[in-house]
Formats: structure tokens, C-alpha cells, sequence
């Protein structure tokens, strides 16, 4: 995986260099290729170099679009998932609801973005154990996902997730056990038995079972996890 976004990293530095070169240094296109490279960067824990790049292409995309275009929202959702990844998700939390409602108010709640940032924003509030405000954002994101997605998504898996550590954490095992299980379910009908996502679907869920000492369970499915 690691390989992977160096090569990622390495192919958005091209593609910045040639968006400076032939469009300049504050045009859309340059900013565009700066989210890019700043979403690499957040997923290889280089947060500084990854906020530098997202807080310039949003300056760019703000004086050059407007600050209600849509990939304004995009930069805004890319920087709260970035602070919420680096520790600080009262204040990706900020970021996210302003993209949330540009989306809201360009594509309504049926849109894709629309769904990305609603999750996004219940994973957020979760993460500060406010878990009465993020499960109606989960079910939300759920029921429209599912409509625009149909039930069998790989998106639907980690909303479902999601549901499960709201309800794990508020000590409801029974309906988190059925969420984590639904999650591990969808995730294979959509990506089959070899997929990251059902590895992390699994091993969240033996987490989860080894809280509740039932350790062969547990054991199981982690080694099924580690198989993939």
C-alpha cells in the first residue's frame, strides 16, 4: 500500500509541475492537482506538507471560483478529513459541515459528495464520543447511499462500520454485532472474499468480539482477516 502512494505522490508532483508550467500558479487546474497531492500526502501521514497543499488550493479555488463552488467543498472535505486523521477533528469537523453545505445546496442529499461529506462528518462527531449526534448522520448517509448505490456497495460497508462502533461504544452489543456482521456481508458481495475492505471489516469486527471475551470467535475471524 505504501508503494503504491509513493507512486501516487511521485505522479501528482508531475502533474502539479505541468499545471504550473502551462496554467500558472493560481488557476483551478493548479489547485486541483495541489488536492491531489495534499489527499497523498494526508494518506502517508505527511500532514504538514498535506495541510500546506489543501489550505493553498483552497485559497485558489475560493478567489478563482467562488466559495460556494463544489470543488471548494471537495478541498474543504479533503482538509477536515485530513485534521481529523491528524488528531484534531474539532476542527475537521468545521471544515467538513462547510463542505456538506455547499453540497447540500448545489446537488441536495442524494449526491454522491452529498453522502461523502455526511459521512464524513458522522465519523467526525463519533471520533469526539458524540454518539447521539452521529447516528442519525450514519443512517442518513446509509439510506441515501443505499438508494443511489443500491444495498451492495463498498461505501455502504464503512457507513455500516461506522454504525457498529456508534453502537459498540454506546455498550448496544446486540445491534452492533448485526452492524459489523451486515458490514462484513456487503463488503464481500461487493468486492469479493479478497478485498482491504473486507480485511478491515473483519478485523473490526473481531476487535469488537474480543471485547465481549469471546476470543475463538474473535480469533477466527482475525485470522481469516489476515489471510486476505
Amino acid at each position: 500500500l505504501h508503494s503504491n502512494l509513493s507512486e501516487s505522490e511521485r505522479l501528482w508532483k508531475r502533474a502539479l509541475s505541468i499545471a504550473e508550467r502551462a496554467s500558472g500558479p493560481d488557476h483551478p487546474n493548479t489547485a486541483y492537482n495541489m488536492d491531489g497531492l495534499g489527499n497523498v500526502y494526508n494518506d502517508l501521514g505527511k500532514f504538514a506538507e498535506g495541510e500546506a497543499l489543501l489550505t493553498r488550493a483552497l485559497a485558489i479555488q475560493q478567489k478563482m471560483l467562488g466559495s460556494g463552488h463544489m470543488e471548494v467543498g471537495v478541498t474543504l472535505n479533503d482538509l477536515g478529513r485530513l485534521f481529523r486523521n491528524n488528531g484534531d477533528p474539532a476542527k475537521g469537523e468545521r471544515y467538513i459541515k462547510q463542505a456538506l453545505d455547499i453540497f447540500q445546496k448545489t446537488f441536495g442529499g442524494e449526491h454522491s459528495l452529498t453522502i461523502m461529506a455526511t459521512t464524513h462528518l458522522a465519523f467526525v462527531v463519533s471520533q469526539q464520543n458524540r454518539y447521539a449526534e452521529a447516528e442519525p448522520l450514519f443512517l442518513r448517509a446509509l439510506a441515501a447511499s443505499e438508494r443511489l448505490r443500491g444495498p451492495i456497495h463498498e461505501i455502504n460497508a464503512f457507513i455500516l462500520m461506522g454504525l457498529g462502533d456508534v453502537k459498540a461504544f454506546q455498550k448496544k452489543s446486540v445491534q452492533a454485532e448485526a452492524y459489523y456482521r451486515r458490514a462484513i456481508e456487503v463488503a464481500e458481495k461487493a468486492l469479493g472474499a479478497k478485498s482491504l475492505v473486507l480485511s478491515s471489516c473483519l478485523g473490526g469486527c473481531a476487535d469488537f468480539l474480543r471485547k465481549l471475551n469471546r476470543i475463538a470467535e474473535a480469533d477466527q475471524m482475525s485470522a481469516r482477516a489476515k489471510a486476505i
